[in-house]
């Protein structure tokens, strides 16, 4: 590895460095050994040329760093021994589509902590992954599990190991959680969605009352949820849930009236068609108009359902022996149109 060498004037003071190009290992290396050891944010992704020993020297080079992202890099288990034990700063850790990544790979940290109070606290953590079979073990889960400052995660799994997951750990400052469940959750080929996730969402959301932003990406959750995080999560912003098939209009608007600080919710892939739910901004597929490419509430989109109030919908999902749900479906309706103050024509208006 070559020695640091002093620092070229215009990078003297430099503190942060993003690289979008590809580098080979050389001069990576001249590079990391000219940037002084002030930086304390890099981000490299396009490293498929780079080997795990720059990694390794990236640590040594750079100990004062707080965030680490890296895309399509080769990161081994010994780059991350290096950076567990040389860079006791770190906070914010990201792989994107990354290679060799294994299923210990937070365990240097754990290790690191344990023998040497002044170690990396990891306290946001993205580990996207390519393909249908990432690396996590439920080792994985629980070298997670001893980040106790944890704030924000975001993960691309299988249904095993998010299960695992989510009865597993308790962060008591998460705030931001992104969960992809790679294969539908409780979905065979040729199943219909069952709606599996509320058992084991629910109970995570009464443990994280602190969140303010959510994803669940095919988590088969239903309106239950949603119920549950009006309830639960009194902070909560956003919403990312495309991909889950047994939500509906009712839910979703129910929430945003009973959770006043949504600013935003996507529903992409949940069964639901912008005709259906005219609140929502949506884009139409070009290679097929009858789906939508785009669907969710915008701000707007959210402040008109919470200008109707109470005596909009109301979703009782018990409703068989009742029409009062459709009565409110009409009360919704006048007051939604009565909410048009403005009209536009544009065009001759000639047969």
């Amino acid at each position: 590895m070559p020695q640091q060498q002093p620092p070229h004037p215009m990078v003297k003071y430099m503190q942060e460095l993003e690289l979008y190009t590809q580098w080979t290992d050389s001069p990576l290396m001249q590079l990391m050994s000219r940037v002084g050891p002030q930086l304390e944010k890099v981000t490299m992704f396009r490293g498929q040329l780079a080997s795990g020993t720059c990694l390794q020297a990236l640590a040594c080079y750079w100990p004062r760093l707080t965030q680490l992202r890296l895309g399509y890099h080769n990161v081994t288990l010994d780059s991350m021994v290096a950076i567990a034990q040389h860079c006791p700063h770190l906070r914010d850790l990201l792989f994107f589509r990354c290679r060799h990544l294994s299923s210990n790979l937070f365990t240097p940290f754990v290790e690191a902590a344990a023998a040497n109070d002044r170690c990396a606290r990891l306290e946001k953590i993205d580990l996207i992954t390519a393909g249908e079979d990432p690396p996590w073990t439920y080792q994985t889960v629980l070298d997670l599990a001893q980040f106790p400052m944890m704030t924000s995660f975001t993960i691309n799994a299988r249904p095993a190991l998010i299960q695992d997951l989510l009865t597993t750990v308790i962060w008591p400052h998460l705030t931001h959680l992104e969960l992809d469940c790679i294969v539908e959750m409780g979905r065979d080929d040729d199943d219909d969605d069952d709606g599996s996730g509320d058992a084991l969402v629910i109970p995570f959301l009464q443990k994280h009352c602190q969140l303010k932003c959510v994803s669940l990406l095919a988590m088969s959750i239903t309106n239950a949820t949603l119920d549950a995080m009006a309830t639960y999560l009194p902070d909560i912003t956003g919403l990312d849930l495309r991909g889950n098939a047994c939500l509906t209009v009712r839910g979703v608007r129910r929430l945003v009236r009973q959770s006043r600080h949504v600013a935003w919710v996507d529903l992409l892939g949940c069964n639901i068609s912008s005709s259906e739910f005219p609140e929502a901004y949506y884009e139409l597929d070009l290679d097929d108009p009858s789906i939508d490419s785009e669907l969710y509430l915008d701000p707007d989109g959210v402040d008109e359902i919470q200008r109707i109030g109470p005596q909009g919908i109301y979703d009782d999902d018990d409703d068989d022996d009742n029409n009062d749900d459709d009565d409110d479906d009409e009360i919704w309706l006048r007051l939604w149109q009565r909410s048009f103050i403005n009209l536009r024509l544009y065009g001759s208006g000639v047969a």
